[in-house]
């Protein structure tokens, strides 16, 4: 890829405008130190990308000097859709799903090396409604096995992504050091098709990928639900039905 300062100019600002698109569904914006964490640009270069978005209305600034994602681009979001009903549609297969498991489902993607909540159902005492995710909860991409999934099944550029933004997984899964023992792991999981993890406090959580050629799209289907460590019966069942609902999705993705 091209590394000219133009195009890292770019990267830059899309990387700004991804994080407003998914990391913040409270609209509660973002400060300059906040959002110079995030990406690690400097305080300087950073907030002259910000005026240029903020001149071209795709950001707004506030009395306190917070950023938000403008109208325009709220609008740019709904009116891109390859069909107007694409969200409902994706909702309604995985609030179905999450009321037959009784447990909540998480729909993920990849975007700049992190793991990104698309959608998440609240638990079966709701009944599956979709609900408000914590999008700053920090989760790192290799503890969970949405993340795995999304981390075994990334092309190499997605790849490098995600080692240069979290380093290798070491602790975080199966002591990881090294670029081999990645690739050796990834390949186990692309192998089997799913990640399943026994979790604290007796929860079996489980994911599969979601892969869409025709508009290079790669998601990660998860839930979790009581059950006990070596009842693989359990595990089959629910990788079957996120597999399920993993296909439905695609189709509607490719439609």
């Amino acid at each position: 890829m091209d590394n000219s300062p133009y195009v890292r100019s770019v990267l830059k600002a899309l990387h700004i405008l991804d994080i407003f698109g998914f990391d913040d569904p409270l609209g509660e914006g973002f400060s300059l130190s906040e959002l110079s964490r995030r990406t690690g640009i400097a305080p300087n270069t950073l907030c002259k990308i910000l005026k240029t978005l903020v001149r071209a209305e795709y950001l707004t600034q506030d009395s306190l000097h917070r950023y938000h994602a403008s109208h325009k681009t709220c609008m740019i979001q709904m009116v891109t859709a390859p069909h107007a009903d694409l969200p409902d549609q994706i909702m309604q297969i995985i609030r179905a799903k999450s009321r037959l498991l009784a447990a909540p489902i998480y729909f993920t993607t990849l975007s700049f090396g992190e793991r990104k909540m698309v959608l998440q159902t609240s638990d079966s005492a709701r009944q599956g409604d979709i609900v408000r995710f914590d999008a700053k909860s920090g989760d790192f991409i290799y503890t969970k096995p949405t993340g795995r999934i999304l981390v075994s099944y990334a092309n190499s550029g997605q790849l490098n992504d995600i080692l240069g933004r979290w380093g290798f997984p070491e602790e975080r899964w199966d002591s990881i050091r090294s670029l081999p023992e990645l690739v050796q792991a990834r390949e186990a999981i692309r192998q089997q098709g799913f990640c399943v993890l026994h979790e604290a406090n007796d929860v079996l959580a489980a994911a599969v990928p979601i892969k869409v050629e025709r508009c290079n799209f790669l998601g990660a289907l998860g839930a979790a639900r009581p059950g006990q460590a070596g009842r693989q019966q359990e595990a089959a069942f629910l990788v079957e039905q996120l597999r399920d609902c993993a296909g439905q999705i695609a189709a509607v993705l490719s439609s």
